[in-house]
């Protein structure tokens, strides 16, 4: 009975962790993701990158690391589409700090795009992970702050993603500034917009 009423302790607690970190995200206390800039290597990182269980697809990370890590070298676009809250995100997340990918690539960076999104504030964040950090970016002209992605990027293989995308001109506003430069760049789209996965690599869109 001790044993018992210990287990049932164990999983209050947890529940009451849970509830606790839900409540720190509503109140803003805690971002979801949290980025954080690295340049001495070049990319960016998010805080408590553990990796979080994904239920049910198992199948779609390992397609999309193939993707990612395989043919062809050209630079490719691969598009996540779904509902909002089935999971994209921590998809791409979960490829995006998997050990093989941190070393597969030389650098990479994570820009979450959203429905509201400001082009200069796209371009400060990928500047900013690419390799470049200080508050001198926002100083920038937005054709200033694309000409240094461009040439951040130049020569490099990197990987990007863009997270949270609602139409096609985030996507024409920035697809002209990434490089391709036949070394197996990879660019990771997230959308709940179907119509925004095909414009973006109409061949072949991973639904889930």
């Amino acid at each position: 009975m001790d044993l018992e009423i210990e287990g049932l302790q164990n999983v209050i607690e947890e529940f009451d962790s849970i509830l606790e970190v839900v409540s720190r995200i509503k109140d803003g206390k805690e971002a979801d993701p949290v980025q954080v800039n690295s340049s001495a290597a070049g990319s960016s990182r998010f805080a408590g990158s553990n990796k979080i269980e994904l239920v049910g697809l198992d199948q779609d990370v390992m397609h999309i690391k193939d993707r990612l890590t395989g043919s062809p070298s050209k630079l490719d676009i691969i598009s996540i589409v779904g509902m909002g809250g089935i999971g994209k995100t921590t998809l791409a997340r979960n490829l995006y700090n998997d050990s093989l990918i941190e070393y597969y690539f030389d650098t990479r960076a994570w820009v979450v795009v959203s429905q509201d999104y400001h082009i200069k504030e796209m371009f400060t964040s990928l500047v900013g992970s690419t390799r470049e950090v200080g508050g001198e970016l926002h100083q920038s002209s937005i054709q200033e702050l694309a000409l240094r992605l461009h040439k951040n990027l130049k020569g490099r293989r990197y990987l990007i993603v863009m997270d949270d995308v609602w139409d096609t001109k985030a996507w024409d506003d920035a697809k002209r500034y990434f490089s391709d430069d036949n070394n197996g760049s990879r660019i990771i789209l997230t959308t709940r917009q179907s119509a925004v996965a095909m414009y973006a690599n109409a061949e072949s869109p991973v639904t889930i």
